[in-house]
């Protein structure tokens, strides 16, 4: 079965301890919702760093990554319906799905 990488983006932090409890909660009500799909119920990133041949940069990007999780579902539709119930969405934010691909076994490979 195919297997989908979530990767989050933007989104607001919370403002207030209150609002930090509030939105764990709807994560929690958002995984607890989609049961059985989770291969990796994903976390939260620090600061990201892009890398390229120009060098690294510390701020990540127009659009750094505040984190991931992988799922395994049968098509990319589900995984785009789940997807779209993120919170990350009603946080202001969104999320990147990208099916994740195996890599073939090749004879004499280091």
């Amino acid at each position: 079965m195919p297997k989908f990488l979530f990767v989050y983006h933007g989104g607001e932090q919370p403002g207030s301890p209150d609002e930090a409890v509030n939105t764990i909660k709807a994560w929690n009500r958002w995984v607890a919702h989609h049961p059985g799909v989770w291969i990796d119920e994903g976390f939260p990133v620090g600061q990201s760093h892009t890398v390229s041949v120009s060098g690294t940069v510390p701020n990540g990007g127009a659009n750094p990554t505040m984190g991931i999780s992988v799922i395994e579902v049968p098509t990319l539709q589900e995984a785009l319906d789940i997807a779209s119930g993120c919170p990350m969405i009603a946080m202001g934010g969104s999320v990147e799905v990208a099916e994740a691909h195996e890599i073939p076994e090749i004879s004499g490979r280091e």
